[in-house]
C-alpha cells in the first residue's frame, strides 16, 4: 500500500513539472516575426530619434493567446513600446502593449492578447507596426522614437 501511495505522489509531482514546462514554453513557440526599427519610418506628428535603431523578435501564438517579444533599442532608453494597427505611411492605435516589459534599453516577455487579434497579425502583418517611444505620454519625447512595419 505504501508503494502505491509513493507511486501516486511521484506521478503527481512529475505531472506538475510537466505542466510548469508547458506554461514556460510559449516564449519559444508561435509564429516568429523579426522587425527592424528605424527613425525614418516614423510618421507625422511623430519623428525619429536621429541615429537610433532597434531590433524586435516577436513570437505570435494564437493558441496560447500570447504575443512574446524580445526587443533591443540602440540610441536611447525607451519609455513605451507597442504594436499598432496601421499600414506603412500612416499611424494607428495601439493593439498590443509592451510598456510593462520595458527595462533599460529593451523589453522582453509575453503579454496576453485576444486570439483573434493574434491570428489577424499573423495573416496580415503589413497592417501592423512596432513603435518605441523615447518618452511617456504627455511629454515632448513621446513624439520621438523608432518604428518598424511587420512583414512576412
Amino acid at each position: 500500500m505504501r508503494s502505491i501511495k509513493l507511486l501516486i505522489a511521484a506521478t503527481a509531482a512529475l505531472s506538475m513539472f510537466g505542466a510548469t514546462a508547458a506554461v514556460a514554453a510559449p516564449a519559444n513557440t508561435g509564429k516568429p516575426i523579426q522587425v527592424h526599427l528605424q527613425p525614418e519610418q516614423e510618421e507625422v506628428p511623430f519623428s525619429g530619434v536621429e541615429g537610433a535603431s532597434g531590433d524586435v523578435s516577436l513570437r505570435l501564438n494564437p493558441g496560447q493567446g500570447q504575443v512574446c517579444v524580445d526587443g533591443i533599442i540602440d540610441g536611447f532608453d525607451p519609455a513605451l513600446a507597442h504594436i499598432h494597427e496601421a499600414p506603412a505611411g500612416s499611424n494607428g492605435g495601439v493593439v498590443v502593449g509592451f510598456d510593462a516589459l520595458v527595462d533599460g534599453n529593451g523589453f522582453s516577455g509575453c503579454v496576453d492578447v485576444e486570439r483573434q487579434l493574434v491570428r489577424d497579425i499573423i495573416r496580415n502583418p503589413s497592417n501592423y507596426y512596432v513603435n518605441v517611444h523615447l518618452g511617456d505620454v504627455g511629454t515632448d519625447d513621446f513624439f520621438k522614437g523608432v518604428r518598424g512595419q511587420l512583414s512576412r
